[in-house]
């Protein structure tokens, strides 16, 4: 007598059933790839997040050198008279007492015409 192999009765189902769970793993890899790609976790809007995150980062670097900038200039004026009198005379025009102000034009302004 010969010995025969067999398949546990199901002679060929394993296949079959195999293929439909690779199927079924491939539908469900689509799906998610799918909605990874169009919905709100997207690669677009992932990169479109990235971007206006870089976009608030050198806004907020920009705001930080103007304020620390602008609080330079309020201990200067705090702490420093002379820093004080040439903001005074070179913004307000203000001089000591008995001082004489002579104002010149620049070199790219003509001079006024005269009468």
């Amino acid at each position: 007598m010969a010995l025969r192999q067999t398949t546990g009765g199901r002679c060929g189902l394993g296949a079959f059933a195999m293929g439909r769970r690779l199927v079924l793993l491939a539908a469900l890899l689509a799906l998610g790839a799918a909605a990874y790609l169009s919905g709100r976790g997207s690669l677009a809007e992932l990169r479109r997040r990235r971007q206006h995150l870089e976009e608030v980062q050198q806004a907020a670097a920009a705001l930080q050198a103007e304020t620390d900038s602008l609080r330079m200039v309020l201990w200067l004026l705090e702490n420093d008279l002379e820093y004080v009198e040439k903001v005074a005379r070179e913004e307000y025009g203000m001089s000591k007492p008995a001082e004489l102000i002579f104002r010149l034009p620049l070199d790219d302004q003509p001079a006024p015409a005269r009468r």
